[in-house]
């Protein structure tokens, strides 16, 4: 297989790497945020409940939609994303400015809401639906849907996000501030951890529920250490995101590898060759 012209013979192809480029805008933008909001393990809290809301939507399917039907795809987005959100507006409420540290919270909801979606696979759609997938990605799964609703979500998070980011910066950097300059932060709070659910549940088709990590920090990791500014830290994290996925998208095909681990092995090395880099330097 040719590693470029794939990209432009297969329709699947197209869509991975359309959906992978997506996914890359809309992490850059969220990973300083996270990590200066020292949110790393949030996300991955959310990435690993949001399996709770696939495993009942795996189950539900099959008395809603008939076989094959086109709308399987939104159908699971929108009670994934249903669930999640119940299931993670009491972690958002408690961890804004919660006396109890936000690291036992996230835990124990990381470990009810994982082994309570894997109990409900397991007792109730056996073979319904390949769980395996959404835990690690399957990109050739991407359907123009899935597409849409990433474009979407990539639209909603330009208008709320990165038009207003110097408030978002005076957020996530000093939230006293904030509250005193009028910022209504628990709002703020609340908005960011509603798109971080609905980014995490758009993107389990592409890196899954292990690996989704990857997107939302390592981005982040490499625009804080060298962005010369707070604002510039979402332009150096939308280039990194943008190029380690081009990257590992086009590694995954020409070696014949999974997509998912793919894309996350390749934003380590690249992180860990500036790091390197930068090393060198001094």
């Amino acid at each position: 297989m040719n590693w470029i012209t794939d990209f432009i013979t297969f329709p699947f192809l197209q869509k991975a790497l359309i959906g992978c480029l997506i996914l890359a805008v809309i992490c850059g933008v969220l990973s300083p945020m996270i990590v200066a909001k020292r949110f790393a393990f949030m996300g991955s809290s959310i990435a690993h409940g949001a399996l709770l809301g696939v495993s009942i939507a795996l189950f539900l399917i099959d008395y809603i939609l008939p076989p094959e039907s086109p709308m399987t795809s939104l159908f699971v987005f929108a009670i994934t994303t249903l669930v999640t959100l119940v299931a993670a507006t009491p972690l958002a409420l408690t961890t804004f400015r919660q006396k109890l540290p936000s690291d036992a919270l996230i835990g124990l909801f990381f470990t009810a809401t994982m082994g309570l979606g894997l109990l409900i696979h397991q007792s109730l759609g056996p073979g319904k639906g390949d769980l395996l997938s959404y835990l690690f990605g399957n990109i050739l799964m991407l359907s123009t849907i899935d597409l849409m609703i990433l474009l979407i979500l990539g639209l909603l998070i330009f208008f709320l996000i990165w038009i207003k980011r110097s408030h978002w910066i005076l957020f996530l950097y000093d939230e006293e501030a904030a509250f005193i300059q009028g910022l209504p932060t628990k709002r703020y709070h609340l908005i960011f951890f509603l798109l971080l659910t609905l980014v995490i549940v758009s993107g389990l088709k592409i890196s899954g529920v292990i690996l989704i990590n990857s997107f939302l920090l390592i981005p982040g990791l490499f625009a804080l250490k060298f962005a010369p500014s707070a604002k510039s830290t979402f332009t150096y994290s939308l280039g990194f995101s943008l190029m380690s996925a081009l990257t590992g998208v086009i590694l995954a095909n020409g070696l014949n590898l999974s997509t998912g681990p793919t894309l996350a092995v390749t934003q380590v090395i690249f992180y860990l060759g500036s790091q390197i880099r930068d090393l060198r330097r001094h």
